[in-house]
């Protein structure tokens, strides 16, 4: 890198071409890597990505659909925790 850019003695670069040539190079090896370095780092961290997961599917799902129970008889929702229908008084 040094040589890159210094001038030694008023003189131009003797590499600085190679710049141009290595950024390119560098460039498709950081996206040809990519997936790969993903994969791995997806890998070291799936137990907790999966319990973040569930947990957040879980706090939607209640917040979503509140009613997880309907009436045989009139076909009302009612949460999960009712053991009888606020409509018609049937047993859930």
């Amino acid at each position: 890198m040094f040589d890159f850019f210094t001038l030694d003695t008023w003189e131009e670069p003797k590499y600085f071409w190679m710049f141009f040539v290595a950024l390119p190079l560098i460039f498709i090896g950081f996206v040809l890597n990519g997936p790969r370095l993903q994969k791995v780092m997806l890998e070291q961290q799936k137990d907790t990505i999966r319990e973040t997961m569930k947990v957040m599917g879980e706090g939607l799902s209640e917040g979503i659909n509140p009613i997880n129970k309907y009436c045989r008889n009139c076909g009302k929702g009612a949460p999960k925790e009712d053991k009888f229908c606020s409509e018609c008084g049937t047993a859930l």
